[in-house]
């Protein structure tokens, strides 16, 4: 396994030879005053970046100032996204560049293309590779991130920089970076800096010890009633005495406060997650809601979504899932499968075949029969012949798409993806699948 992402981000599956834990303690190479001090130790207490271990167990070193490679960036961004123990099946996620097949790092590179976080180098002697070893810039983790939490993105210029331009306008505009240029090599306490201040649209609350993950302030009155001597708070939301268990202060009924644990719905942002999942010695619930056919004792929360799993079902929402139990997984945040069905967004994908179902480029897919746009078959869209570009376009042999309708007009043998929302073929310029009237697609270009 490679070394920095095992000091990084890995270990927390091995929290014996590199323990995190909650605050009071710093990285010998983080002391107090250093940029990144906060949003280090935010994402250390949440058990989300880890530093190297020293003989005694706990981690000594981080190594602020290391870069930080695209492999190593995926698997960063997937386990803020999914939560510190949520996993990927290796068997569903693996090849999807010349340059990633079956490596560590091969299931959150292939994950992050099929949800069209990631793409890979597009021109060069890279060109449709992934370049999991290369160190990632400034702009590419920006470029990266804008993806994931879907930046409102200021209006560029369309031309060879405009991939980075809108990540870097917004971040400076936001206070998610410090006039940074583009091209400068991210190191590892940089990366952490940018996913706190973006957790919290560019004003993060300073770094509290001893308070597991930083949150906004607990809050600190103790409820009417609620023994002062024993009571905790121990969510935003939830507190609890020797007696009871409070909810934004009131009682709840029939909990057990020496069981009860709160699973937040989000690791990210740690301050204002929308804690949905609780449970006790003889209950689970949704929002407060029994969730009558859960077994406590295994119950627990996936990490994805608002999905949960016990010994007898799956849950989405509370709901119990009408899945095969055995064979049901959650392939990302869009799709799941058992041994008879294909489901996206929990909606049998009718007509899909289980064991060839595949993802082309988000939003489309694909089984050995069909292309998929999202949950519905695309008739006229050949299999063999099916490319997709960024932007949802699309084409196959015989037509030309925009997300899932046919550019009637558009010539498949000459049509090519520009940047941006443009395109175009012999006879049109496209902008958003559709014609740009008066404009000539042999001297059309993006303006610089």
């Amino acid at each position: 396994m490679n070394k920095t992402l095992s000091a990084l981000l890995l270990s927390l599956t091995f929290s014996s030879l590199c323990f995190a834990g909650g605050g009071g303690w710093d990285f010998t190479d983080v002391p107090k005053g250093h940029e990144n001090y906060d949003a280090i130790n935010y994402y250390r207490d949440a058990e989300l970046f880890f530093g190297d271990d020293g003989e005694d167990g706990f981690a000594k070193t981080f190594r602020p100032d290391d870069p930080v490679n695209r492999a190593e960036l995926a698997a960063i961004l997937y386990r803020v996204k999914a939560g510190k123990h949520s996993t990927l099946a290796s068997s569903e996620f693996h090849d999807c560049f010349p340059d990633v097949a079956q490596e560590w790092f091969a299931p959150y590179i292939c994950w992050a293309k099929d949800m069209g976080h990631i793409e890979g180098y597009k021109a060069g002697e890279k060109a449709g590779m992934y370049g999991p070893a290369d160190n990632v810039t400034i702009g590419e983790l920006l470029a990266l991130v804008s993806r994931y939490n879907n930046w409102e993105l200021p209006q560029v210029e369309q031309d060879d920089t405009a991939w980075y331009q809108g990540p870097m306008a917004y971040a400076n505009n936001l206070n998610i970076i410090d006039n940074q240029t583009f091209d400068k090599v991210a190191t590892r306490g940089e990366v952490a800096e940018v996913m706190y201040r973006n957790a919290f649209d560019g004003n993060p609350p300073p770094y509290v010890p001893d308070n597991g993950p930083v949150q906004e302030e607990l809050p600190d009155t103790v409820p009417a009633g609620a023994d002062e001597a024993t009571y905790e708070q121990i969510s935003y939301h939830y507190g609890k005495d020797k007696d009871h268990v409070y909810y934004e202060g009131e009682i709840m009924d029939n909990l057990d406060p020496a069981t009860f644990i709160v699973f937040p719905e989000r690791y990210y942002p740690l301050a204002t997650a929308d804690l949905a999942y609780t449970k006790d010695a003889n209950a689970a619930y949704y929002n407060q809601e029994l969730i009558e056919e859960a077994d406590a004792k295994t119950f627990f929360y996936l990490n994805i979504d608002l999905y949960a799993q016990d010994m007898n079902n799956f849950y989405y929402a509370g709901e119990p899932l009408n899945v095969d139990y055995d064979t049901y997984q959650v392939v990302n945040f869009s799709v799941a499968k058992d041994k008879d069905h294909v489901y996206f967004d929990r909606v049998i994908v009718e007509g899909a075949d289980v064991d060839t179902f595949e993802a082309v480029y988000s939003p489309y897919y694909k089984d050995k029969d069909h292309i998929f746009y999202k949950d519905t078959i695309m008739p006229e869209a050949d299999v063999a012949t099916f490319e997709t570009f960024l932007n949802y376009y699309a084409k196959d042999v015989n037509n030309v798409y925009y997300n899932d309708q046919i550019m009637s007009e558009a010539d498949p043998a000459t049509f090519e993806y520009i940047s941006g929302q443009y395109a175009k073929d012999k006879n049109y310029v496209y902008s958003y699948g559709e014609i740009m009237p008066d404009t000539d697609p042999e001297t059309f270009t993006v303006s610089k």
